[in-house]
């Protein structure tokens, strides 16, 4: 399993927003050493031109960051594991899946009890 760079960022803002920024770092760290970090690439910058442009065109928009997020996923075929699939469903092209749902939900929290 790997994280995309961007989610990781992510991540650690959320964990640094907390009043339990030490606790919280730890944890976004100890998960990220359990994943491969994959960084941003010049396909997945393509990808997010085309997929601003597309949505800009036909549908609402997502956020930035959700943005470069699924250019990332879908420029390398994987698939997203998100809670936030009513945002990145509008993005076309992009494998989705809800962790909070079905076989990702166990496997999520085996590997941050492990």
């Amino acid at each position: 399993m790997a994280i995309l760079a961007i989610a990781l960022s992510e991540l650690f803002h959320a964990a640094e927003k907390n009043a339990k920024v030490t606790q919280n770092l730890a944890v976004v760290e100890e998960f990220a050493s359990l994943l491969e970090v994959l960084p941003y690439s010049a396909k997945a910058s393509q990808h997010c031109g085309t997929i601003r442009a597309d949505l800009e065109r036909t549908v609402r928009p997502v956020g930035v960051n959700d943005l470069n997020i699924a250019a990332h996923a879908r420029s390398e075929g994987l698939t997203l594991i998100t809670h936030n699939v009513s945002e990145f469903a509008r993005v076309p092209g992009l494998l989705l899946e809800n962790w909070v749902v079905g076989k990702w939900q166990g496997l999520l929290l085996q590997m941050l009890r492990s």
